[in-house]
């Protein structure tokens, strides 16, 4: 595949995420601006009463794994983030991180949080540089369609309830939207 130069990384990750969210029955609108954390807003009918939905996208490549990660996933990326980064969730605020490797640029993994959820994943996750900024890992097993949040940098050598989240009941889940 040739190298293609694209726009910016995350339009074309909020533009992913649109698609496909339309496709499971919400209705997306551009925000003039990015405040509050919300790339764009989502609408849908529910019942009589419309219902909305604040959005901030989360864009990355997914790469093959580092020596030793390589027996338990399959790829990884990791996505830098102020420590402060959702400190201000509210419940209608979501976090849509949208997965794809390069090679395989139109098998995509979209996977949806709140964000009061993934703001204490930030809490949890390993400092990326002392005090600043930290990183929160996604990794895809290497045997299995299962996908994690590393819950540590330092070299493991196993996935367990220590080493590993699993985040399979979020990927590619638009229905959490609804609650």
């Amino acid at each position: 595949m040739a190298k293609v130069k694209s726009g910016h990384q995350e339009i074309i990750g909020e533009t992913l995420a649109k698609l496909w969210l339309f496709e499971q029955g919400w209705d997306p609108y551009d925000r003039f601006l990015d405040r509050y954390k919300v790339d764009f807003v989502l609408r849908t009918q529910k019942a009589s009463a419309p219902v909305y939905r604040d959005i901030q996208v989360k864009f990355r490549s997914l790469h093959p794994p580092c020596k030793w990660m390589k027996p338990m996933f399959s790829v990884h990326t990791g996505i830098r983030l102020g420590k402060d980064d959702f400190k201000d969730h509210r419940p209608e605020l979501f976090v849509v991180v949208v997965l794809r490797t390069k090679s395989q640029p139109y098998q995509t993994d979209y996977f949806t949080f709140p964000s009061k959820w993934f703001r204490e994943r930030i809490q949890e996750a390993p400092f990326y540089k002392k005090n600043v900024s930290k990183i929160v890992s996604f990794a895809k097993a290497a045997t299995a369609d299962n996908w994690f949040i590393l819950k540590q940098r330092k070299k493991f050598l196993q996935v367990n309830v220590e080493t590993c989240l699993n985040i399979d009941s979020y990927r590619n889940n638009a229905a959490l939207l609804g609650q």
